[in-house]
């Protein structure tokens, strides 16, 4: 069964348009708005000029820095150098433009004289508040990266106007920021003094506090005794340590010893013991009488036999010998376990009460230790204090020296350049004026062209198909006016111009068909357009020629019972065909013809009877798909378009795949998504679309690419393939499917 492709989403206008298409097509509008932006624009510079000319004087004001000693600069706020002096000519610039100060400009006598200031004079009264309103953006002040000027500007519709305010505006300037800068000046030398006040009475404080800590004496012994501290804890924590390992030791082996006291059997002596027990005196004589006494016996036994009386009676002496010599052994090593035990208790006892003491010396010195090194701490902590507070105070004298200095100078903000008389226009400036219309100018043309484009809904390219429809593009057919081999009939372009664009667009589209068909087993393929005129019959008809050349059978059904031209373009009669079929009044091979190409067989539309068409749907058709597919290697069935008739739906579940067909500049994006969903829904395989008729105006990419195809196929760009005139196909009928010119 077909499987269905899956369902395209829908992709807004934008995604699909191809601004270098664009520009490719619609250069001339382009160029031409560029032209007229041009003329328009020195239009209005004429225009302008006469009309609302401007000029623009300037004047440069040098901000000085606060002295400072040797080399460095300061300003009013502090020790700041370059950064903060930057920032304070940024502040007087912004301070130049603000309401008060220019409400005094536009009251200074001399700009109430100006033709600029007669249009706020109401009934012989002149208003400063709205001429101050205008000057907002009349004037600029503005710093001088990386130097110490401030440049002012002012705009007036003529010289003088333009001279006499910016003049005013830099003296109401200068006046005002030298008056501010002495009264600034005094307050600062005012604060400063009452912080170098304060500073003085700090550190005086921090003084006492650092010799009533700890004299300088003190320090050093302090120091001494850290060093003393430290070599007393590094000797204590060694014996401490040797002392916990002495312990152990004892107490595992008074485990030990315990361990033997507690035997099930009895007490279990170590074997040092009762060697020590055995080499007591006693011990000792007892063991020379027990071997005394054996020598006897063997003496005896020798003498008198073995059972004598005498021997028995000695026996019994020897035994009690040994006996006591035993019994000695066994209290002489119960008395020296237990005091072996005893001792090791007494060593541990000793062994604790050491590491103790130990450990008791060690805390005291590292109490003593920590209370020296918060001293330490504490007076280094106060030392630094009285640094910083130091170095404030040695700034802070600095600065008031500055400024002691800058209020003897005076002036800290000067004239560098009188305000200018303007010698030419800056409004309008003709490159600005052209610039600024061929921009608005250009860019109302280019938004026309994008909305155009946007608003265009027509195929025109195979870009439009991929993006527009999410369908894959099986490939495309230039116009036949871009095929330098002029094929007389585009229905057999393959075979009049078999070297031409169109055959070899045909050859690219049947590679791609061919490889998805036999991956996927299909043979039977529809072709389906959406309007009258989109190329189908000539595309089938080619593919045919194309792929019989190849040694491949194939029959091409002419299931347009409304105009069947397929017919008309192998030369062949009209019946009996697939009408005659579908009514069972002829079979399939009564009605295949063979035509003039090896391998190639029409299969054509026969006489239409009413309601043929309805038979598309009954097994008959299947039928004979089904015959045709064990004699023929492919069948391309031609069908009419879809907006007139559904014949294309009725076909689409029986056949193996469809190929959609749509006609540059024709169908529409909506109806192709229409039609694809269409095929979708009836189950139906798409493999993809046709384009057909590209036209050079799609952008200027396809017409260079098929000259090239056929140069190259020439062997060479020849001057007559150059010069080569295309010629407009002749179609073999009317029918407007077949049309690709």
């Amino acid at each position: 069964m077909p499987v269905p492709s899956p369902t395209a989403q829908p992709l807004t206008s934008i995604q699909g348009v191809d601004f270098i298409r664009m520009a490719r097509v619609y250069w001339p509008w382009l160029l031409a708005s560029g032209f007229l932006g041009i003329a328009v624009g020195i239009g209005a510079f004429f225009i302008l000029g006469r009309t609302s000319p401007q000029f623009t004087s300037t004047a440069f004001v040098e901000v000085l820095p606060v002295l400072g000693e040797g080399t460095a600069v300061t300003t009013a706020t502090g020790i700041g150098g370059t950064q903060e002096l930057g920032i304070a000519m940024e502040t007087r610039a912004r301070g130049a433009v603000s309401d008060p100060l220019l409400l005094r400009v536009s009251d200074q006598p001399e700009v109430r004289q100006t033709r600029w200031a007669q249009q706020f004079v109401v009934d012989g009264i002149y208003s400063p508040q709205a001429a101050m309103q205008d000057l907002r953006n009349r004037v600029r002040a503005r710093t001088i990266s990386d130097t110490s000027y401030i440049q002012f500007t002012a705009r007036a519709s003529t010289r003088d106007d333009a001279q006499v305010i910016n003049k005013a505006f830099t003296d109401v300037f200068l006046l005002t920021q030298n008056t501010d800068s002495r009264a600034f000046v005094s307050n600062e030398i005012q604060r400063s003094e009452r912080d170098l006040r304060r500073l003085r009475t700090d550190i005086d404080a921090l003084n006492t506090r650092i010799n009533n800590l700890i004299d300088q004496s003190q320090v050093t012994s302090a120091n001494e005794q850290t060093s003393i501290f430290a070599k007393e804890i590094a000797v204590l924590q060694p014996l401490v340590a040797e002392a916990r390992q002495q312990i152990a030791a004892s107490e595992e082996r008074l485990e030990n010893f315990e361990q033997m006291m507690q035997a099930p059997g009895g007490v279990v002596y170590p074997e040092f013991v009762r060697e020590e027990a055995e080499r007591a005196n006693i011990a000792q004589q007892l063991q020379l009488q027990i071997e005394n006494s054996e020598a006897a016996l063997r003496s005896y036994e020798a003498q008198y036999g073995p059972n004598h009386t005498e021997l028995r009676r000695r026996r019994i002496m020897l035994q009690a010998l040994r006996d006591q010599r035993e019994q000695m052994i066994q209290k002489k090593m119960a008395e020296s376990f237990s005091a072996l035990v005893d001792s090791t208790r007494r060593n541990i006892s000793t062994l604790r009460a050491a590491e103790a003491e130990h450990l008791g010396k060690i805390a005291i010195a590292e109490r003593r230790l920590n209370e020296l090194v918060r001293t330490l701490a504490e007076r280094e902590n106060l030392q630094l204090e009285r640094a910083r507070l130091l170095e404030r105070m040695q700034m802070l004298e600095t600065k008031l020296s500055s400024l002691t200095l800058e209020r003897e100078r005076g002036a800290r903000v000067r004239i560098a350049q009188e305000a200018t008389r303007p010698d030419m226009r800056s409004f309008p400036r003709l490159i600005p004026t052209v610039a600024v219309s061929v921009f608005l100018i250009g860019g109302a043309v280019s938004g026309l062209i994008f909305l155009r484009e946007v608003t265009e809904q027509r195929i025109r390219t195979p870009l439009d198909v991929s993006l527009g429809a999410r369908a894959r593009v099986l490939g495309f057919i230039p116009d036949i006016s871009m095929d330098p081999s002029a094929p007389k009939r585009i229905e057999l372009a393959c075979e009049e111009a078999p070297r031409g664009a169109t055959a070899e667009a045909i050859r690219q589209i049947r590679s791609t068909l061919l490889k998805s068909a036999r991956d996927n087993g299909q043979k039977a393929i529809l072709f389906v357009s959406g309007l009258p005129g989109s190329g189908t019959t000539s595309i089938v008809s080619n593919l045919g020629i194309n792929i019989a050349n190849i040694d491949l059978k194939v029959l091409l059904i002419d299931a347009n019972l409304r105009r069947p031209s397929l017919h008309k373009v192998f030369g062949t009669g009209d019946k009996p065909g697939l009408a005659e079929i579908l009514r069972e009044t002829a079979t399939l091979d009564e009605s295949i013809i063979q035509t003039r190409i090896p391998n190639l067989s029409v299969l054509p539309a026969g006489s239409d009877g009413e309601g043929t068409y309805e038979r598309f749907n009954t097994p008959a058709m299947s039928e004979l798909i089904s015959q045709a597919r064990e004699k023929y290697d492919f069948i391309f069935i031609d069908v009419a378009p879809s907006v007139v008739a559904g014949d294309a739906l009725a076909l689409s579940h029986r056949v193996d795949a469809v190929a959609l067909v749509v006609r540059a500049y024709s169908e529409k994006r909506g109806l192709l998504n229409r039609m694809k969903s269409q095929m979708e829904d009836a189950r139906a395989s798409v493999l993809g679309v046709i384009v057909n008729a590209i036209r050079p105006n799609a952008g200027g990419y396809f017409k260079k690419n098929f000259q090239a195809t056929i140069a190259y196929q020439n062997g060479s760009a020849s001057p007559a393939t150059k010069d080569a005139k295309p010629v407009k196909a002749k179609s073999a009928d009317t029918d407007d499917n077949n049309t690709n010119a």
